[in-house]
């Protein structure tokens, strides 16, 4: 009952409003009071009504057009207005003339400036804002002062000013904004933060197209400013977009950076926003466990007219929650998202390789076998038969993608190692002479090459000529400083493989098993006689996990007593060829995360 009062008490007020036309309602022409005409609320309501419910757009274009004239800072009649002109029903002589005749309207220049950029009009776009900005910020044609800013409309003028930056970096009119700037500054007008951060983006890319020393000052004076503005509580930064933050890690601008995605928390710690910037912090950081908390915080605090953001938040949960390793909660979370229609072939395949990772590979086929695209599908399957040791059905499985994308050097490598663990020699040797073939500008093939050879203790001196060429192209690269080790282990250089050993450990990526690269350092520190520190990193590659490690033949090496260490030999001795005397400690097959990528 109470809704049906409601209701009509609606419409009496709605034709109320319009009791004073005259003439037939869809072609009358209306008529207002002097007091419904001051009121800008009633004139969009009215435009409104005209447009949406009479369905009389020509009237409803002429009203509306007569009540922005008299009201050209009204944001309802300036949104309506909007909207008539998408729908191609207020014409655009129209709006343009209504726009020159009140150049002083922020509110009507910000909102056609952004419309007719977006629908690829820059002539109209630049027109209205030099339009806009030249009316307060340059002396009248009479003569006399700038208008300058009010302070009431001093956030309006922000906000257009921060839209005219952004235009000016993509259509690049540096000189227009860099002279708009200057008589803004010479206003002495107080800049909010959401301001400075803009120029701060403004002038890191003039800078770099620029080059002047210029725009380096500019840049590192409002960084300074914003550093000292963010020292105390405000109200205006309460969410950092991705630009912004790849822009000051590119600059290096670690400690704004910083202040920015956390003072939020300091001016409202009960706000969604501030978390999700916490969560663009911790993951800079790359502080998964961090980043979960500060999401969970996040999804907590959602505003209700959020609640979409929330549910778009959850598959970056369960990709947390895979990476810190709460199991129990996994297979949850996982339901959750199939019931919202948010699970996806990446996420399918992630959750496939934790199960790997953890041995459960009939859990990982529950999962492989829900990913729809069918190279993805077979990839993963691949996998599973790898890390089972079942390396015919992976070779199979690898070929068959390699036929389909013939110029996958990751996929060619894989089919050759298969091939080799599955004794498949013939296979193995096609792959390899076509690798070789190529490898001369592909260092993942160079060193993939002469990491097999090194292991089989043949060829050492191509073997070395071709990593050494890969670690010119990428000199950090660990797997490469590892494979060139175990080059010079293999020639019997155990001085130089520590050397390369150690660069390796140092180089290596925190999220690679390096069961392999720590097994190879224990038999390169044990035939320096150093058997302790042997131990201590055969112990370490035990730990690892590595699925790729020999444990039989580890534990081989860590059971007293320790085999004597091999004697050393003139390096120059070693060259090509099949190694024979003192032979090389057993080690295993490449590592698809270690030596090979």
């Amino acid at each position: 009952m109470w809704k049906y009062v409601l209701l009509t008490a609606g419409l009496v007020i709605l034709t109320g409003c319009h009791s004073g036309k005259t003439g037939n309602p869809d072609v009358g022409v209306y008529e207002i009071s002097a007091q419904q005409e001051a009121n800008a609320a009633y004139l969009s309501d009215s435009a409104l009504f005209y447009y949406s419910t009479l369905r009389n757009k020509k009237n409803a274009h002429e009203f509306l057009l007569k009540a922005l004239d008299k009201h050209p800072d009204s944001v309802y009649l300036g949104i309506f207005a909007v909207r008539m002109f998408e729908d191609g029903k207020l014409p655009e002589k129209d709006i343009v003339s209504l726009l020159r005749k009140h150049p002083e309207s922020l509110i009507l220049s910000m909102l056609f400036a952004e419309m007719f950029w977006n629908t690829g009009n820059k002539e109209l776009t630049q027109e209205l804002l030099d339009t806009s900005f030249s009316y307060r910020l340059d002396a009248p044609a009479e003569g006399g002062k700038a208008r300058g800013i009010n302070e009431e409309e001093a956030d309006d003028f922000q906000s257009n000013l921060r839209f005219y930056l952004a235009f000016a970096l993509e259509e690049k009119q540096y000189q227009k904004a860099d002279e708009i700037l200057k008589k803004y500054s010479a206003l002495s007008p107080k800049l909010n933060d959401q301001t400075i951060l803009r120029m701060i983006q403004y002038y890191a890319q003039a800078k770099k197209e620029k080059k002047t020393d210029f725009y380096r000052q500019e840049f590192q004076k409002y960084v300074d400013i914003l550093k000292g503005r963010l020292l105390v509580p405000n109200t205006f930064l309460q969410q950092i977009d991705q630009d912004t933050i790849i822009m000051l890690l590119k600059e290096d601008q670690m400690e704004l950076l910083e202040l920015l995605l956390t003072e939020p928390l300091l001016s409202n710690p009960e706000d969604d926003r501030a978390y999700d910037n916490l969560v663009s912090y911790f993951a800079m950081k790359s502080q998964k466990g961090l980043m979960l908390r500060a999401l969970e915080r996040e999804m907590k605090l959602y505003h209700p007219l959020r609640r979409n953001r929330a549910a778009a938040r959850l598959p970056l949960r369960l990709s947390l929650l895979i990476d810190t390793d709460q199991a129990a909660l996994i297979e949850p979370q996982i339901s959750r998202l199939e019931q919202a229609g948010r699970m996806n072939d990446a996420l399918y395949s992630k959750v496939a390789e934790y199960y790997m990772s953890k041995g459960n590979f009939g859990l990982a086929r529950r999962y492989v076998e829900r990913i729809s695209d069918d190279a993805m599908r077979d990839l993963a399957s691949a996998m599973i038969y790898q890390q089972e040791r079942n390396y015919k059905k992976a070779m199979r499985l690898f070929m068959k993608l390699e036929r389909q994308n013939p110029d996958n050097a990751y996929l060619k490598m894989m089919v050759a190692d298969m091939a080799l663990h599955a004794g498949e020699k013939e296979v193995a040797t096609q792959f390899i002479n076509e690798m070789i073939l190529k490898s001369e500008n592909n260092p993942a093939f160079q060193n993939f090459i002469g990491y097999i050879w090194a292991e089989r203790g043949i060829n050492l001196d191509r073997a070395e000529k071709l990593i050494a060429a890969a670690l010119k192209a990428e000199p950090d690269n660990y797997a490469y400083l590892d494979s060139m080790a175990w080059v010079q282990y293999q020639k019997k250089d155990y001085a130089k493989a520590k050397e390369f050993i150690f660069r390796a450990l140092e180089k290596l990526d925190s999220s690679v098993s390096a069961g392999v690269i720590l097994d190879h350092a224990g038999d390169i520190l044990h035939a320096l006689g150093e058997t302790q520190k042997a131990r201590e990193f055969w112990q370490k590659a035990v730990q690892s996990d590595d699925p790729e490690l020999d444990m039989k033949a580890i534990m081989k090496k860590l059971n007293p007593p320790l085999r004597e260490a091999p004697e050393a030999q003139n390096p120059a001795a070693a060259g090509d060829g099949p190694k024979n005397g003192s032979a090389a400690p057993e080690t295993p097959a490449p590592s698809q995360n270690g030596n090979k990528e």
